[in-house]
């Protein structure tokens, strides 16, 4: 796959999706029930902090976030519709299998380094697109961005980014209120 550099992002909130590769936004892109079903899911999970690569460890100064894991299948089939929509950009060869998360971040919290999502794990599969999802919209700060300085504009609970997952990104701190975000990562070629 040819991968194109990413240009500035624009408002998104002016039309209902827009294709830039390597990323993908829509607006809405899950309906309430869904995202009030997956959200209900995560939230009966055990808190944990959230660690930095595929260390278990937490790097507070790094990355300051609580996730709660999506391990049950029939909620990751929610999400699946989304990605494969998606995918029709990126044209990846997507395996069955994908991490799942709903990350909260409280006043002061961030994953503000710049980092990618693309790495490889014990059965040698590449993430290969990562997927945010807005879960509310009752707090200030919590921007994500892409180190080429163009940002996600989240406005409305729904809106997603898909992106190919070798490009950096990160999550500035929150400075009121409490981002939720659903976090997911989908493994491939």
């Amino acid at each position: 796959m040819e991968v194109l550099p990413v240009k500035r992002l624009v408002d998104f909130s002016k039309m209902s999706y827009i294709i830039t590769p390597p990323v993908w936004f829509k607006t809405k892109a899950f309906d309430k029930n869904s995202l009030s079903e997956i959200t209900t899911y995560a939230f009966s999970q055990k808190k944990r902090w959230g660690g930095v690569g595929n260390k278990s460890y937490t790097t507070p100064r790094v990355r300051n976030c609580c996730v709660y894991d999506i391990i049950d299948e029939s909620i990751k089939d929610l999400i699946w519709p989304v990605v494969r929509e998606a995918n029709k950009l990126f044209k990846f060869k997507l395996s069955n299998k994908m991490y799942a998360s709903v990350m909260t971040y409280e006043k002061d919290q961030h994953y503000n380094t710049w980092h990618i999502d693309k790495h490889k794990s014990f059965d040698s599969e590449d993430r290969v697109l990562s997927l945010t999802t807005l879960l509310n919209t009752s707090f200030s700060g919590g921007v994500f961005e892409f180190k080429d300085e163009s940002q996600c504009n989240f406005e409305q609970i729904g809106d997603t980014v898909i992106f190919a997952s070798h490009l950096q990104h990160r999550v500035t701190p929150v400075t009121s209120g409490i981002r939720h975000s659903l976090v997911s990562w989908i493994r491939g070629e």
